[in-house]
């Protein structure tokens, strides 16, 4: 209720708008430089994955603990859990570390931030085209202050989240102009990191004619993109399923504000009850919850079809983001 109030108020007083829009400005260019001036205690996971791009262009082994531990000292706080593949991206920035990594951090992680506002930057753009949304102060002080700041953490944590959300959104602005190819395209590149946005692929069906074809070719796609790691890092693949195996447990206990999945909900709700499940059960649970989801979102979808209009689409696309953050067994801060 207070955001499309404000919205018209300041579409109404225009130097009101400009005036809390610098203000904002500001307080995001401290924010950025806060990131970027204070390399001993932000972008922890750009740190990681460039440190294990370095030892794997070292030909060392980015997914033995020991040596990430012996790498990054007390800033080591989880294993490397990306593709072989999407750690040589990282090679660029590695090129820059020195034996005391965090001596020369400030030369890596700047341009790495600086990407990311960019990143950010094209994605309101992508949103004023294709949602009609305003940028104005509104909307500004919505992105600082809203499902707890999740832009903000994602710079501050280094992620690759950004990167991973400018390519889905650009995504869905070819799905919205009816180019389906390039649409599955950006959704299989950006789902080569952490693969769960493959699911987004099925949106090729939900339409009055699916295109099967196309959906087919898409998943195979992924498929041979993703098989480009067993082609040349084939040891370190293993490695990485291995890895992905074992730290399954740290994903468990994440919970509270850093997990928001229904996973992390429904267990830490049944702690709330002094009630622990077994891993057993906590699976079958969650099979029938997702289950259930799936089923009555599909159901939604299918009544909505209609002409494939643009406005369709674009409902379907954002009804896909809300399953897919109800599917998703890990949801971190940053993923809103």
């Amino acid at each position: 209720m207070i955001l499309p109030w404000l919205s018209d108020f300041l579409s109404r007083n225009v130097v009101v708008d400009r005036a809390l829009k610098a203000v904002l400005l500001l307080a995001i260019a401290v924010g950025v430089f806060k990131v970027v001036a204070n390399p001993y205690s932000t972008q922890w996971d750009f740190k990681l994955y460039v440190t294990c791009a370095k030892m794997q262009s070292m030909g060392l082994d980015p997914y033995n603990d020991r040596l990430m531990r012996d790498s990054l000292g007390y800033h080591w706080r989880m294993p490397c859990l990306y593709p072989p593949a999407v750690i040589s991206a990282y090679r660029p920035f590695s090129a820059f570390i020195t034996p005391d990594f965090h001596r020369g951090s400030f030369k890596v992680q700047a341009p790495w931030a600086l990407l990311k506002v960019v990143l950010i930057g094209a994605i309101l753009l992508l949103w004023r085209r294709y949602l009609g949304v305003r940028l104005d102060a509104a909307l500004m002080l919505f992105l600082l202050l809203a499902y707890g700041n999740p832009f903000y953490i994602d710079l501050r944590s280094g992620n690759i989240a950004v990167l991973e959300l400018f390519l889905l959104w650009t995504g869905f602005a070819f799905l919205f102009s009816g180019k389906d190819t390039l649409f599955a395209a950006c959704v299989i590149v950006a789902a080569q990191p952490k693969m769960l946005f493959a699911g987004f692929l099925v949106l090729l069906l939900a339409r009055t004619k699916p295109r099967w074809g196309l959906f087919t070719a898409a998943c195979a796609a992924f498929a041979a993109v993703f098989s480009l790691n067993y082609l040349f890092h084939p040891a370190s693949t293993a490695d990485y399923f291995e890895k992905l195996v074992s730290a399954s447990d740290i994903w468990t206990s994440e919970a509270g504000t850093i997990n928001n999945s229904t996973t992390s909900f429904l267990r830490d709700l049944f702690r709330l009850f002094g009630l622990r499940l077994s891993d057993l059960s906590h699976a079958l649970l969650m099979l029938g919850v997702n289950a259930a989801i799936v089923g009555v979102s599909v159901r939604a979808c299918l009544r909505r079809l209609g002409d494939g209009s643009q406005d369709e689409k674009l409902e379907i696309a954002l009804f896909s983001c809300v399953v897919y953050a109800m599917l998703a067994p890990r949801l971190k801060d940053y993923s809103y």
